[in-house]
């Protein structure tokens, strides 16, 4: 191994590296999201950078793909090393953390739209006191009702 290093952080590799990413072990923390858990891995995993990388499933095919190019099956002993190895070895790597990172993200950005759509839903229906709005947190379909019982037919609107 020569002592030259390849290549240059990037914005992928530093959220691994950092743990600072869509993680949502991390979004969790903030309040950025419901759950830390995998939802591949669920019950029995935190996604976080170090499952994510080494170890969650949805990533395994990717994973091992990287492993026969390389060489060596990654872990966390053997990210860095590796790739110091070669700029080769470099840019694979850094090219499956992007990957991983970019499917991530997406999936990340998949839960915010469904926690913005069902947060902006309410559900307004009429008593005898008025017109009020019952707030529908997910799996209403637009036909029922699971307000309080008001005796008048129901419609939903958008807050937004």
């Amino acid at each position: 191994m020569d002592d030259k290093s390849h290549g240059q952080l990037n914005f992928h590799l530093t959220q691994v590296i950092s743990g600072h990413g869509c993680f949502r072990s991390y979004l969790f923390r903030f309040g950025h999201d419901t759950a830390e858990e995998c939802p591949a891995c669920f019950p029995t995993a935190v996604e976080d950078a170090e499952h994510v990388i080494f170890q969650c499933g949805r990533y395994a095919t990717l994973r091992q793909e990287l492993a026969d190019a390389i060489g060596e099956r990654l872990t966390v002993s053997t990210l860095v090393p590796l790739m110091l190895v070669s700029s080769t070895n470099w840019t694979l790597i850094s090219q499956f953390v992007a990957a991983v990172m970019n499917e991530q993200r997406r999936a990340e950005k998949a839960r915010q739209r469904t926690r913005d759509y069902l947060s902006d839903r309410k559900l307004w229906y009429t008593t005898s006191t008025g017109t009020e709005s019952y707030e529908v947190t997910g799996g209403v379909p637009r036909d029922q009702c699971s307000a309080p019982p008001c005796g008048t037919l129901c419609t939903t609107e958008s807050s937004a």
